[in-house]
């Protein structure tokens, strides 16, 4: 949706309001990551994503490993 609002309909504050609304509703996912990404191309700043841990772990978030 938001390549349509800043591609063909070229509008562009559109785009970055929904990319801004993916970045503070999905924050700890995928889709907010390539948001933020998007938002820092087009020049505008983003807030880093909150609660998140730099994790050594190869497992995703909110999973750990089995007890043994």
């Amino acid at each position: 949706m938001a390549n349509l609002y800043s591609g063909k309909l070229n509008q562009m504050p559109q785009a970055i309001e929904l990319l801004r609304r993916i970045e503070r509703d999905y924050g700890q996912t995928a889709a907010a990551k390539k948001a933020r990404e998007r938002l820092a191309e087009a020049g505008v700043a983003t807030a880093e994503p909150v609660g998140v841990e730099k994790s050594e772990s190869p497992l995703p978030p909110g999973f750990s490993p089995r007890k043994s």
